[in-house]
């Protein structure tokens, strides 16, 4: 049967989209604009246009028919320019309600749903979270995420023999960098010395590769019905000034990185209205992968390693 994945287009979606046609499987891609996808993948892989949030229920039903596992992979990102509360919740809590409720009527299999750790900690959050952390988004992205977790829960809760999968996931890397990965990458790529070495919270990363492996496996048939949700990060956490030291060796660039205080940073960013920016830079969530890990997905234990080879030159 045919696997959806919807957000084709974006850094996961298309990732997941390439593994599966690699390896042969009947995939259907969704995007907002298909034509980017046909580009990309080709006429010979179906494609088709991502229904907006309001759009008809016909629409739904026409994206999921004839799928067996649907893989939500489409969303609003913390970083977008142009985002309101309003759009954050049309598109990462009421698009997926429309998407599941679609799913429950017309396609056979799982449903993997993913979302993000600030569903759970905001980024400015020094915290250590597992699978039952009780959720405090800090953000309306984070909070629209929850939301739209919650929504799923409540319609898979009245399904008999159904699966849904939350698959919360740290900040990802690999491809091209986004987010504040991408803030660090140019950091990263000039000959100056970087003050940061003084920032001691380490942050749970998760690399692309990895988090494709943890949505197949889950997509995939042998487990039973029921909602399950899972922290999904590399094995062990990293502090910021061994991530821009990791990406300068990766560029040819000199270490050069020296401790200073942090009130030395976070004064003149507060007086220059960056204050969410020194939050992001200073603050750490440290996530527990185990209870994923306990399926048989293995969380990299090489993360440094891995962002070494995103930048190398």
């Amino acid at each position: 049967m045919t696997i959806l994945v919807t957000g084709a287009s974006g850094l996961i979606g298309g990732a997941v989209a390439r593994r599966l046609i690699a390896e042969g499987r009947p995939t259907r891609l969704a995007g907002r604009d298909p034509r980017p996808l046909r580009k990309i993948f080709g006429d010979a892989v179906e494609t088709v246009a991502l229904p907006a949030p309001d759009a008809p229920d016909a629409d739904f039903a026409g994206l999921v028919a004839g799928t067996s596992a649907v893989i939500h992979c489409a969303a609003l990102n913390s970083d977008a320019r142009d985002a309101t509360p309003d759009r954050f919740t049309a598109a990462n809590a009421l698009l997926p309600e429309r998407i599941g409720r679609a799913a429950l009527q017309a396609a056979s299999g799982p449903f993997v749903h993913l979302s993000s750790i600030r569903a759970v900690a905001g980024a400015g959050v020094t915290a250590r979270i597992d699978d039952a952390t009780m959720p405090a988004p800090a953000c309306d992205y984070g909070r629209s995420k929850l939301e739209g977790e919650r929504r799923l829960e409540a319609l898979f809760a009245g399904a008999t023999g159904r699966r849904l999968d939350i698959m919360r996931l740290a900040p990802v890397y690999g491809g091209v960098p986004g987010g504040n990965l991408r803030l660090l990458a140019r950091l990263a790529d000039t000959p100056l010395p970087l003050p940061l070495g003084g920032i001691g919270a380490p942050r749970s990363l998760l690399a692309l590769e990895a988090a494709v492996d943890a949505i197949l496996m889950l997509a995939g048939p042998g487990d039973g019905p029921g909602t399950r949700r899972f922290l999904v990060s590399d094995a062990h956490p990293v502090t910021l000034d061994r991530i821009v030291a990791a990406l300068r060796e990766g560029l040819g660039r000199p270490r050069r990185i020296v401790a200073v205080p942090p009130i030395l940073l976070s004064a003149p960013l507060s007086l220059l209205g960056q204050h969410a920016l020194w939050r992001n830079l200073s603050g750490g969530t440290v996530c527990d992968p185990s209870g994923l890990e306990a399926l048989g997905w293995v969380a990299p234990r090489d993360t440094l390693e891995r962002l070494r080879a995103m930048v190398a030159r």
